[in-house]
C-alpha cells in the first residue's frame, strides 16, 4: 500500500499521546544530523538498484569466502523454489 495523504498515515498508527505531542528537543545529536544531512528520503540520492552489490556478493565480501556469489537473478529464482 502506498501512502499519499496524512489520513492514510494516520490510519496505520495509534494515535500519538499527549506526552509525545508535546516532546521538545532542545538540540540535535550527531546520529540525527547525520541523519538529516545524508538526505536519504531526496531523489537525487537514490542509486538504482543494478549499481548496487547482491547481498550474496556482500556477504562474501564481509567474511572473504572463495566461492563466487550467487547472481541477482539466480538468488530471486532460489527464494522462489525456497519460500
Amino acid at each position: 500500500m502506498r501512502v499519499t495523504t496524512p489520513r492514510q498515515l494516520r490510519d496505520l498508527y495509534a494515535e500519538p499521546t499527549e506526552r509525545a505531542q508535546r516532546k521538545q528537543l532542545d538540540a540535535l545529536d550527531r546520529h540525527c544530523k547525520a541523519f538529516m544531512r545524508s538526505r536519504l528520503w531526496s531523489k537525487e540520492a537514490r542509486i538504482q538498484r543494478e549499481r548496487l552489490p547482491t547481498m550474496n556478493q556482500m556477504i562474501h565480501e564481509q567474511i572473504g569466502l572463495d566461492t563466487p556469489p550467487e547472481t541477482q537473478a539466480q538468488m530471486l529464482q532460489r527464494y522462489l523454489q525456497d519460500l
